[in-house]
């Protein structure tokens, strides 16, 4: 279940993965995501989210909580709905806790995974690397399990990191894909790039995104709720044998 205090305010962001099931629409059609709100007290609202990035089977989506989203204590009711071009296509549900600022654990989830509803309850991609992972400063003493320390060594397994700057800086040293290109996913989710950064290191012989065109070792994110998709290989070195 989602959780958070009922102070929470700019800059803090939800930020949900969208999953598809076999068989079903291509995510990169779609044009609007908005999430239906139902609060414990029975009223409602929609929140309008971003698309932050989208490939056929799955989506990043985020909202940005504004002063007046958050009314009552108690659980809270989200559905997705995404505008394809045949029309908008509800989501499964998530739960979102709402309660006092000194009840809520450190570790306070602002993220989690829809599913869109479909004929096939296999999801595509079901197996590792589906889930989030969280990365912050330091463990959080509640389930260090689930709570990566910095500098976190990020895996093919677990390649969407819901990276907490609010403790700290944060360092994730990527992986090396091999011969074939791999992908990562990094969120702020609570907004605090651009109090602490997120340092990405590449692993050996590869090469990480540092601009438009430009790649090198290590990049810093510094915009407050990026979020950011990079699909990264190796570096080739072409080898041409003398005639």
């Amino acid at each position: 279940m989602l959780a958070c205090p009922s102070n929470i305010g700019p800059p803090s962001l939800f930020t949900f993965r969208i999953a598809v099931p076999i068989g079903g629409p291509d995510l990169t059609t779609a044009t609007a995501v908005s999430i239906l709100v139902r609060r414990t007290d029975t009223s409602t609202a929609t929140w309008a989210a971003t698309i932050v990035s989208a490939a056929q089977d799955h989506a990043i989506i985020q909202y940005a909580i504004q002063n007046g989203d958050i009314t009552v204590q108690g659980v809270y009711q989200l559905t997705a709905s995404v505008v394809l071009p045949g029309g908008p296509i509800p989501s499964t549900s998530l739960l979102l806790r709402v309660t006092t600022p000194y009840s809520v654990p450190d570790d306070a989830r602002l993220w989690g995974t829809f599913t869109l509803l479909g004929s096939s309850s296999a999801l595509a991609g079901a197996g590792p690397g589906t889930q989030w992972t969280y990365v912050s400063h330091a463990p959080i003493a509640e389930g260090t399990a689930f709570a990566q320390g910095s500098p976190y060594s990020a895996t093919p397994f677990a390649p969407v990191l819901a990276v907490d700057l609010s403790h700290g800086a944060v360092t994730v040293v990527l992986w090396n894909p091999g011969p074939i290109a791999d992908e990562v996913i990094l969120v702020d989710f609570r907004g605090q790039a651009g109090v602490n950064a997120c340092t990405v290191n590449a692993a050996a012989g590869t090469s990480v995104p540092t601009g438009v065109g430009t790649y090198g070792a290590t990049v810093n994110l510094t915009t407050p709720g990026f979020g950011v998709r990079w699909k990264y290989s190796p570096d080739l070195t072409l080898w041409i044998p003398k005639p």
